[in-house]
């Protein structure tokens, strides 16, 4: 769930903690649902943020770049798909399917080495 949407009383808290929230809200200003617009007037708001060269960060960057290489540099599962495909027409459109299936396997694995 969002957690603009969990129900609290905004602007009632003497002191809000929130903790690796604001990068995974939708807006984190809209309509005063950020931490600071929760707490009452001259209340704090205590925040914890990754930064940018955290392990988290790292990990989303390398899975996103490992997502790319196969969904886009590779086409593989575009590739896999049109080798099942020629599979139910004949053994010679499957041979040649599978020799581009087999080309974006290798890069695939030539990438991960």
């Amino acid at each position: 769930m969002p957690c603009e949407r969990l129900g609290f009383a905004f602007g009632t808290d003497d002191v809000v903690s929130a903790q690796h929230t604001i990068e995974y809200m939708d807006t984190p200003r809209s309509r005063g649902r950020d931490p600071a617009g929760a707490s009452s007037r001259g209340g704090r708001a205590l925040v914890v943020m990754h930064h940018d060269h955290s392990i988290l960060f790292w990990n989303a960057r390398a899975s996103l770049a490992h997502s790319a290489l196969v969904l886009e540099e590779t086409s593989i599962l575009r590739k896999l798909r049109r080798n099942a495909a020629a599979e139910r027409q004949s053994k010679a459109a499957a041979a040649r399917t599978w020799a581009e299936l087999s080309a974006a396997a290798t890069e695939l694995r030539q990438a991960a080495a």
